[in-house]
């Protein structure tokens, strides 16, 4: 009952989060257009308002999956404002509604770290059935130095922080056994010293493409 309780809050907080975050633009694929070829089949999962789905949907045939209602809504807006196919739905990435063998990539940003212990993992095992054989996973998720480290504990290096929002931090350790079945796994990190107000802060991402088989 705990459990579902919390799953329900963070869908009425990302709603929230959505409600009032502005469309910052398009993120880079260049990774992502770097490993698969154009016209590929991707999946963008916890695709947000669409901040990678739109810049995809230019090259690729690409799907967006979120739990919030308003992110999907987001996204649909976007992409038919750029002109692209609303190719979109509400799902949990826990429980992806496509066949197996279905995608040649699956976008994995800023997403594995708003999941609890055991979302992560069936989170991953349904990533592994609906990836195509020679398909690709990137990943995007922040590191334990991350400056926003920190909050009410729930979970081993995971926090809820003041807006609800579950926050889970790595180490390449950890991402490395969670896609453990996976062929090859390419992790690195980034860390970048950020200023504001007179203070240094860093941010810390640890990044990953994942063969499949």
């Amino acid at each position: 009952m705990k459990d579902r309780s919390l799953a329900i809050n963070q869908i009425n907080a990302w709603d929230e989060e959505y409600i009032s975050l502005k469309w910052g633009g398009p993120r880079s694929i260049k990774r992502i257009k770097e490993k698969l070829s154009q016209g590929s089949i991707l999946l963008d999962a916890g695709c947000g308002n669409g901040r990678y789905t739109i810049p995809l949907a230019s090259d690729f045939d690409v799907f967006g999956v979120d739990f919030s209602m308003r992110g999907i809504h987001e996204t649909k807006y976007n992409l038919i404002k750029n002109n692209c196919s609303p190719k979109c739905a509400v799902s949990n990435v826990i429980c992806l509604p496509f066949k197996g063998n279905t995608f040649d990539g699956v976008i994995l940003y800023g997403v594995l770290q708003h999941l609890l212990k055991e979302d992560r993992y069936k989170c991953a095992i349904e990533v592994q059935r609906v990836i195509k054989k020679q398909g690709f996973l990137f990943i995007e998720v922040f590191g334990i130095d991350d400056m926003r480290y920190g909050g009410i504990e729930v979970e081993a290096n995971t926090f809820k922080r003041k807006n609800e929002i579950i926050y889970h931090y790595f180490t390449t350790d950890e991402l490395k056994k969670l896609f453990s079945s996976f062929k090859s796994i390419n992790v690195w990190e980034e860390k970048k010293i950020k200023y504001f107000k007179g203070s240094t802060y860093l941010r810390h991402k640890i990044y990953a493409i994942i063969s499949a088989y």
